[in-house]
């Protein structure tokens, strides 16, 4: 992994070095250290999820640093991404092409079929592995996750599996304050209409009401296709300002 970083840098930002620092002792002091260190000590910030204003004295100090955080944020993601794309299938997890360093986002799309042989009563809490890796997600101090779905093996939704989402995914797991660290959440139903969109609505703001950590509303859909319109549910922290998804 430390070879691969080191290619991906010489090949991402080859005219770089530390003349390109006009920079303190303090800050050629840390680029003598041999990169793999320099590694370390990023993923001691915790990069990508720690804000930028925690380390952008460090970021922001000289080129060579700034493109380093750049790469490590890129090959962090990528690598938690991987992680848990082996771990659950009907799961597509992708990042926006444009990812701000301190500020990830990340979009989710779930198989519809993950949801039709699970039990829709409150109680039963047994879980498919995609909801572990959608709670595991949202534990990460992400700027916005959007969870979609996409049907696949003609399967197509009904009362309960939007019930079931409602009562295990988003009640017990994308709201829990406790657990859910990410700034804001999308959540776009299936391709729903009539009905079937109102009852997704109601439930969605049924949901959104019961915690007092977050505010919630609609928002147009980003990611439908065709001219679909589609009507996803925003939460977002009460002390934190609306941002585009």
């Amino acid at each position: 992994m430390i070879c691969m970083r080191q290619f991906l840098l010489e090949r991402t930002v080859p005219n770089l070095d530390r003349t390109s620092c006009h920079s303190s002792p303090s800050q050629m002091s840390f680029l003598s250290l041999p990169r793999e260190l320099r590694n370390i000590i990023y993923a001691h910030i915790w990069i990508p999820f720690a804000l930028l204003s925690d380390f952008s004295g460090l970021y922001l100090s000289c080129k060579q640093i700034k493109a380093e955080c750049d790469l490590e944020n890129q090959l962090s993601l990528h690598a938690y991404i991987r992680d848990l794309q082996t771990r659950a299938q009907g799961v597509r997890i992708s990042l926006p092409e444009h990812n701000i360093i301190g500020s990830p986002r990340l979009h989710v799309s779930l198989a519809t079929s993950i949801f039709t042989d699970y039990p829709t009563g409150p109680r039963e809490l047994h879980l498919p592995l995609a909801a572990s890796i959608i709670d595991e997600i949202l534990s990460k101090p992400f700027a916005s996750v959007v969870i979609t779905y996409h049907e696949d093996n003609d399967v197509r939704f009904g009362t309960d599996n939007i019930r079931w989402i409602h009562q295990h995914l988003i009640l017990g797991l994308a709201l829990s304050a406790h657990k859910a660290h990410a700034r804001r959440v999308v959540i776009e139903p299936p391709s729903l209409t009539g009905s079937w969109l109102g009852r997704w609505i109601n439930l969605s703001v049924g949901a959104g009401l019961r915690h007092r950590d977050w505010t919630v509303g609609c928002v147009g859909s980003a990611w439908s296709k065709n001219d679909e319109r589609r009507t996803g549910m925003v939460w977002e922290r009460s002390n934190i300002g609306r941002n585009s998804v």
